[in-house]
């Protein structure tokens, strides 16, 4: 049951961010998913950011 809805809003908040009109969508599945998964969304989050600053400051 978990497992399908890790996917569920992994999917829905990786599709949503494409549109513009669909973001307040992908933020609320992301926040969804650090409540249930804290560390590991932390991590990603983290890695996200300085591989964001990497590519932009490099």
């Amino acid at each position: 049951m978990i497992l399908s809805l890790t996917c569920a809003l992994i999917t829905a908040a990786v599709l949503s961010m494409f549109f513009r009109s669909t973001q307040g969508i992908g933020i609320i599945c992301i926040t969804v998913l650090a409540f249930l998964y804290p560390i590991p969304v932390m991590v990603l989050a983290t890695i996200g950011i300085a591989v964001y600053f990497y590519w932009k400051f490099l």
